[in-house]
């Protein structure tokens, strides 16, 4: 068990043992990597911070994956084994074992990548030291070949010096501090890490192993059983939804290593400047994602505005809008006017008439806004539709003196 400290006395004698570091569980998705998820797991076991426990699943390999797995969890009572007979996926996986998780805070693992043995110590230590609490933090890493060369230095993504980012942690003196991270390791995070608001556009995070989340978070936006899940990644699920519910903080330190090695699903080669490290059919993968994502988001309007106080937050973060001028043709989609009209009831329930009319006519406009207004025939009015008419032109004549 760690060693927890506030002001340099130990937490758990005044406590009598009761507060403790929490516990941190890993996940560890495989399907067909043999040949690298021994080294995941060896990864995971040789963490400094040894309050974990190692959920590993396999979905469903046809190689020597299940022998591997075996051979490297032995006896450590860490770790718990479960075999699929189907493969659901990486976010589908992650979705059916959820309930399974015991720990305070949660690391889903690709089991082709490795984490460096502070990993788990600094991810925590920023969870307790931050100012306010995030949904996650996500770290730097380099990316590795097949053979563990490194091809590059860092994550394009991480950039803890964007001015509109909150930079730093609390004094050390009133922190919750964790034994394995030393005074000059902490002072290092301290500049190093900075905290991203949940309504910043963009993505500024790395890969899934680079993140840990609070268990808490990922049981609040599991989705539920009216979406069948495609075999898809999670986290282009989980990022942006818990990122928009309770922001998230960046960590400027070196903590995992992403490897390529031919047989990625979607990267191809190591990040290069601005060439693009992913096939052609990527860019539609992403938007069919997306737009499950909003949908899932749409479909729980009234649950997730009252938890968020901002649907329209949640709804922007998840169709991966980077700035304002995606936001034009991305609106005007017949595929995104139909999703909107489909679930025009619930967000009506979620939000007062004036939010619900002016997210619309911003994102919409007057003809494609008013067939979404509409398209609940249980309360169609005339009412409403020169209610939304007339918030439309307030918004255009507020735009046009801005």
């Amino acid at each position: 068990m760690p060693r927890l400290t506030l002001g340099g006395k130990d937490l758990s004698a005044p406590s009598a043992g009761c507060v403790t570091a929490p516990l941190v569980s890993f996940v560890l998705i495989n399907f067909n990597y043999a040949e690298f998820v021994g080294a995941a797991i060896e990864s995971i076991k040789h963490q400094d911070y040894r309050h974990i426990e190692c959920l590993v699943i396999d979905n469903a390999s046809t190689d020597s994956s299940v022998s591997v797995i075996e051979s490297h969890i032995k006896d450590d009572k860490r770790f718990s084994f479960i075999q699929f007979s189907e493969n659901l996926g990486q976010l589908g996986a992650t979705n059916k074992v959820i309930d399974c998780i015991n720990g305070s805070f949660v690391v889903f693992v690709d089991a082709d990548d490795l984490l460096l043995p502070s990993f788990c110590s600094t991810h925590v230590q920023v969870h307790l030291a931050l100012a306010e609490s995030v949904a996650f933090t996500s770290s730097n890493l380099v990316e590795i070949n097949k053979t563990g060369d490194v091809l590059t230095g860092k994550s394009s993504c991480i950039k803890t010096d964007t001015p509109e980012f909150v930079k730093g942690l609390r004094p050390a003196a009133i922190t919750p501090r964790l034994s394995t991270i030393d005074v000059e390791t902490y002072n290092l995070l301290n500049g190093r890490c900075a905290t991203i608001a949940s309504t910043c556009l963009g993505w500024h995070w790395t890969y899934g192993t680079s993140n840990m989340y609070r268990a808490s978070i990922i049981k609040l936006i599991r989705i539920n059983d009216q979406f069948p899940i495609p075999k898809r990644f999670a986290d282009n699920y989980l990022i942006p939804l818990a990122h928009a519910m309770a922001k998230s903080a960046l960590i400027d330190l070196t903590l995992s290593a992403y490897r390529i090695h031919g047989n990625n699903i979607w990267v191809q080669r190591e990040s290069v400047n601005s060439l693009k490290n992913y096939g052609p059919d990527y860019d539609a993968k992403q938007i069919a994602d997306f737009h499950m994502n909003q949908e899932i988001v749409l479909s729980r309007s009234v649950e997730l505005n009252w938890l968020s106080r901002n649907l329209w937050n949640l709804i922007n973060r998840m169709a991966d809008i980077q700035n304002s001028d995606e936001q034009k043709p991305y609106y005007s989609s017949t595929p995104i006017i139909d999703l909107f009209a489909k679930y025009a009831s619930q967000m009506q329930q979620a939000l007062s008439p004036s939010e619900y009319y002016s997210g619309i006519a911003m994102r919409f406009g007057l003809w494609n806004g008013l067939k979404i207004i509409l398209s609940d025939y249980k309360s169609c009015s005339i009412f409403k539709s020169l209610s939304f008419v007339l918030v439309y032109f307030i918004k255009i004549r507020s735009h046009i003196r801005c």
